[in-house]
């Protein structure tokens, strides 16, 4: 299991759907290595369940065709439809051991995290990646936790199997940050993160 470097979330009220297809038309360019490490996670709350399931298979297409990840947030139906590489939760989600009841070991798992005590529940829990946010300030997020808290995070973590992903006001400079405080990878719906591949 290949977990992303770079995630990319939709949010068509914020980033229009064609690119979010560009930026995947750019990641094809990559070589195969640096494929792989990319994921698209279909987010998209303001959409139907026939619109996320277009814009979906639409993703499953082409990240399928060049051998990135498709994550699907929430949904286990839609998930299974589109033969997703992982499933996203957030805080009033169903647990992980419902996804792997539903599922099993096809799909691996994400889990949104706000506070050491989420980080902690995510881990016990046994999810693939920690998503820690926000990181930097975010329009409608919690207080930022800041570089020392994502630091804070990664030394408490350490020696876990779940590594860290960083979201939340990131553009690249902030994102390279991230990483060299010690996350396994970054996540943005506004900022193209795809040079860091």
């Amino acid at each position: 299991m290949r977990l992303p470097r770079v995630l990319q979330i939709t949010a068509g009220s914020v980033l229009p759907p064609e690119e979010v297809l560009a930026r995947l038309d750019r990641v094809s360019t990559f070589d195969v290595e640096r494929r792989a490490r990319f994921a698209v996670q279909l987010r998209d709350p303001e959409l139907s369940a026939r619109e996320l399931l277009s814009f979906g298979s639409v993703l499953r297409e082409r990240t399928a065709s060049m051998g990135a990840q498709l994550v699907v947030n929430d949904r286990l139906d839609l998930a299974e439809l589109l033969g997703a590489d992982g499933v996203h939760l957030g805080r009033h989600s169903v647990s992980p051991d419902v996804v792997r009841e539903h599922m099993g070991s096809k799909v691996w798992i994400s889990q949104s995290c706000h506070s050491m005590s989420d980080l902690e529940a995510s881990l016990d829990a046994g999810v693939e990646l920690a998503v820690l946010c926000p990181i930097f300030p975010s329009p409608g997020k919690a207080e930022a936790l800041g570089l020392d808290g994502l630091r804070a995070a990664v030394a408490q973590v350490a020696g876990a199997a779940s590594p860290i992903m960083a979201l939340g006001g990131l553009d690249l400079p902030a994102a390279q940050a991230c990483l060299a405080a010690g996350a396994a990878g970054v996540a943005s719906i506004r900022s193209d993160l795809t040079a860091l591949l």
